[in-house]
């Protein structure tokens, strides 16, 4: 397994505040001049806003040292924001255990306790 790839910036003194998720999927945005393109001509760091606001959500970001789980905190120019970018992982799908269950417990069934009981009537066939 690969190591986290973190990312540091600070932020310049001309951006205005604004929020952290924001903010960093204008700094990382994938038409960013200032991001170099990989060999099969991909912005490795372009990340779309909601993967960056699920990733502060997980713990991965922190505004001046203090770690945030708020995509709507707020930076202001000189801050200093860290984004850990997890490893990637497996696109294998991977087998689910499925366990045992009783046929009991799968064929009962629920009866509501708000409705009173289905009268129960029976035909009676005269010759």
């Amino acid at each position: 397994m690969t190591e986290p790839l973190i990312i540091s910036v600070i932020v310049p003194e001309e951006s205005p505040s604004d929020r952290l998720d924001r903010w960093l999927a204008t700094c990382l945005a994938a038409d960013d001049p200032n991001l170099d393109d990989d060999d099969e001509g991909r912005k490795p760091l372009a990340l779309s806003r909601s993967r960056l606001k699920n990733m502060i959500l997980d713990g991965n970001a922190a505004i001046n040292g203090h770690n945030t789980r708020d995509p709507s905190a707020q930076v202001k120019p000189g801050d200093k924001v860290e984004l850990t970018i997890p490893p990637p992982t497996s696109a294998t799908p991977e087998a689910q255990v499925k366990t045992a269950t009783s046929s009991s417990s799968t064929n009962r069934q629920v009866l509501s306790p708000t409705l009173p009981p289905a009268p129960l009537t029976a035909r009676l066939s005269t010759p």
